[in-house]
Order: C-alpha cells, then sequence, then structure tokens
C-alpha cells in the first residue's frame, strides 16, 4: 500500500482530527483518521508493458571542451598539464605572507569563480602562489 500524500492543509486537519479524538478518549491512529477522512489510497498501477523494440546504442562521440578565448596574465590554467611530482601546499597564512595579502583575500582568490589560486586540502598550492607572485 501506498501512503497518501497529504497537503498542509490536510495534515493540519488530521491532527485537529486526531487530537478530538484523543481528547474525547478514543483511540484513534493517523492512519484511521487518514483512511476515515480522505479514503483508502489508491495504488497507482502503470500501463506501460515490456515491447520487443530492439535497442541499439549509437558510438560515443568524443566533443572537445571549448578553449577560452582569451586569459588574463593573473589567472591560473585549470586544463594545466598535471606535474607528475605532486605539488607542494602552502597554508593560507603562509600564501597570505608571501603574496602581501590577507588571508581573507587569498580564501576569495581560490574559489573556482576566481581561479587565481589553486587551493589543495586544506591549504594554497605553492606553484600557483609564485605564479601570481610573479
Amino acid at each position: 500500500m501506498i501512503p497518501t500524500r497529504l497537503t498542509p492543509t490536510r495534515r493540519a486537519a488530521v491532527m485537529v482530527r486526531l487530537c478530538y479524538e484523543l481528547g474525547s478518549g478514543r483511540p484513534a491512529t493517523r492512519a484511521d483518521i487518514v483512511r476515515e477522512m480522505f479514503g483508502a489510497p489508491t495504488v497507482a498501477i502503470s500501463g506501460i508493458s515490456p515491447t520487443d523494440v530492439a535497442v541499439t546504442l549509437a558510438s560515443p562521440v568524443f566533443v572537445a571542451p571549448a578553449a577560452p578565448d582569451h586569459q588574463g596574465d593573473d589567472v591560473v590554467s585549470r586544463d594545466a598539464p598535471v606535474d607528475q611530482a605532486p605539488d607542494s601546499v602552502v597554508s593560507f597564512a603562509d600564501a597570505a605572507a608571501r603574496l602581501g595579502l590577507s588571508i581573507g583575500t587569498v580564501r576569495r582568490y581560490c574559489a573556482p569563480s576566481s581561479g587565481k589560486l589553486r587551493r589543495v586540502g586544506t591549504g594554497v598550492s605553492l606553484a600557483s602562489v609564485e605564479a601570481l607572485a610573479a
């Protein structure tokens, strides 16, 4: 049996009726009240039946992402090739000291919408800090 979805108005009416029944000393459950007020829930039966239609999948097509027309000098490309050696990570405070900025500004520069610094875990990529400082 599928439970009946109640609108907020109907839910309030059920609660009022339930409180009235319990206040009168009659044992009642929410399901009994819902069934009495709105009838038994109806089970929707899907009219879809399996067919004998053969489905063939098209071959996958690779579409290269569009490259941006231009980038500012202070923006580190997110599509830059990944180094084989992992980049070292510095804290936000250390990055702020190296760049001469506040910690809040460094955090803003790490936001995906800014793209000026690359965040790594709980810190900042040292390579992106050096690229921005240059």
